[in-house]
């Protein structure tokens, strides 16, 4: 019954000190009579290894995190079958299981067997969310699952009206990129659904320095040369994310407080082949009591119209970065006919979002699509309830046979 420590060799740090080593942490499965437990403990002396922020010579040299193994899996008597192209799809990581519970962030998608092959991160870390432990021991459970399922990241990384929190953010997401390793990442995010920044309380000076001021894509260029220093990064992808509001004009809105046209156009000349064109698409916020999974791919359709108005092309990489359903009310919120945030929508929707083909011309000819989410969380000061499990206690996904009855 001795405990029994075993290397897990694919995970462990080069000898010595060389330019750069993804994996910093020396990583171990620790069994005994209770089962297993995946450690990683911080190496010293060198490395890419994630580093407290709080002083540029403080590091981590005790041990600072463990998983629990296996992989988490929600438990649900709903088996969903005709599932199609899921290695092009993801996982959203919503803010709830990084925060509270990232040992357990999804690594099956629900009501399959299919594992999750890549997540999108709209952020590293919030100082909000705790201390530099806190961060070092989520990080370790998403590189856990990322490791164990040869999976990869969609990075994001904010924009702010504040430079010093976005310049702190970016520090933490170049830092965790690193620690994953480039063959982990595919593309580094800057920015979600920026169009709608404006709409959100923020200075109006903040807003013309972002857009007509050039702040946000010089930003972006900033953040590409800094990720570029590194040789094995300079393949990473580059992207920002917009929604449905950027349809507010031809091809995309472009006013004095949303220059999406504007940007996306200087991006795409900048980077070329490299950038990808990324848009979230939520018919559920439309409220209209005939929304439903048809405004996915009416809505990606339109977007790759709008995408080619630019490039006049049908082939740039175009992803759908975010959709879902809210299996309640969310805050504030007032259903435009019954039955309008339930189990039964939500179910509806996911079956169609996880058979949805990708790939097809009909379709808007999408390249890779992200689900949201994991949990239910708060966004925007916003209670909703899109995730797949209510919350970190729960070990059961939200459909089950007896409850989720699909309306149409």
């Amino acid at each position: 019954d001795s405990a029994m420590a075993v290397p897990r060799g694919q995970h462990r740090a080069p000898t010595g000190c060389g330019r750069r080593q993804p994996w910093s942490f020396n990583s171990w499965l620790l069994c005994g009579a209770f089962g297993c437990t995946f450690a990683l403990l911080p190496l010293s002396g060198c490395g890419d290894r994630p580093t407290a922020t709080t002083t540029t010579t403080t590091t981590i040299t005790t041990t600072t995190a463990t998983t629990t193994f296996p992989l988490f899996q929600c438990q649900s008597n709903v088996k969903i079958n005709g599932v199609q192209n899921i290695k092009y799809k993801g996982l959203c990581l919503d803010d709830t299981t990084f925060q509270q519970c990232a040992n357990n962030t999804m690594a099956v998608w629900p009501h399959t067997d299919e594992p999750v092959r890549s997540i999108r991160m709209f952020k590293a870390w919030k100082r909000e969310w705790g201390d530099d432990e806190a961060r070092i021991r989520a990080w370790a459970a998403i590189a856990q699952l990322v490791t164990r399922n040869n999976a990869s990241v969609l990075m994001g990384t904010e924009v702010t009206c504040s430079e010093t929190e976005d310049d702190q953010a970016w520090k933490w997401s170049l830092e965790f990129m690193r620690y994953l390793g480039a063959k982990h990442i595919l593309a580094m995010a800057l920015g979600n659904e920026m169009e709608l920044y404006f709409n959100k309380g923020v200075p109006a000076d903040c807003i013309t320095k972002l857009w007509s001021g050039g702040r946000y894509f010089g930003t972006l260029v900033k953040r590409v040369e800094e990720m570029d220093r590194d040789p094995d990064f300079r393949s990473v992808r580059v992207t920002s994310v917009f929604g449905s509001y950027s349809f507010a004009g031809w091809p995309f809105v472009n006013t004095p407080v949303s220059q999406v046209q504007t940007y996306l156009t200087n991006a795409w000349k900048k980077y070329g082949k490299r950038w990808v064109w990324s848009f979230n698409l939520y018919p559920f916020w439309d409220q209209k009591c005939g929304a439903g999974w048809i405004g996915v791919t009416s809505g990606a359709r339109g977007f790759r119209q709008r995408i080619t108005a630019i490039t006049k092309s049908t082939k740039d990489t175009f992803w759908m970065s975010e959709t879902g359903w809210s299996s309640a009310p969310p805050s504030n919120f007032h259903d435009p006919c019954p039955g309008y945030c339930s189990l039964g929508r939500m179910r509806s929707y996911y079956e169609s979002f996880l058979r949805w083909r990708l790939l097809d011309p009909a379709d808007g000819n999408v390249d890779r699509a992200f689900y949201f989410t994991m949990r239910d969380s708060v966004n925007f000061k916003m209670r909703e309830s899109f995730g797949l499990v209510a919350t970190c206690q729960d070990t059961a996904c939200k459909l089950q046979a007896a409850e989720a009855e699909i309306m149409i």
